[in-house]
This record gives C-alpha cells, structure tokens and sequence, in this order.
C-alpha cells in the first residue's frame, strides 16, 4: 500500500517536473527571432503578378 503511495507522488511530481521544463522550453522559443513572414505583393491572385 505504501509502495502505490509512494509511485503515486512520484508520477505526480514527474508530471510537474516535466510541465515546468515544457513552460520554460516555450519562453526560450518565444525569444528567437523568427524570420518574417511572406505575403503575396499585391494582386488578387497573390503570385505577385498584379495584372
């Protein structure tokens, strides 16, 4: 009964463990600069054409 308390916790501070190394990998991604996205130059069939 014990041993099942004890993997108990255990799985519940892994899962912790594991959603705080999650948050902090999210906000390190959210510090890279990401390289501007590409929107068609006018025209109504976006390939830049305008005719």
């Amino acid at each position: 009964m014990a041993e099942r308390a004890v993997l108990s916790i255990a799985r519940l501070l892994g899962r912790r463990v594991a959603r705080e190394r999650f948050e902090e990998l999210q906000a390190a991604n959210d510090n890279k600069v990401h390289p501007p996205e590409k929107k068609p130059s006018g025209g109504e069939g976006g390939d830049g054409g305008g005719h």
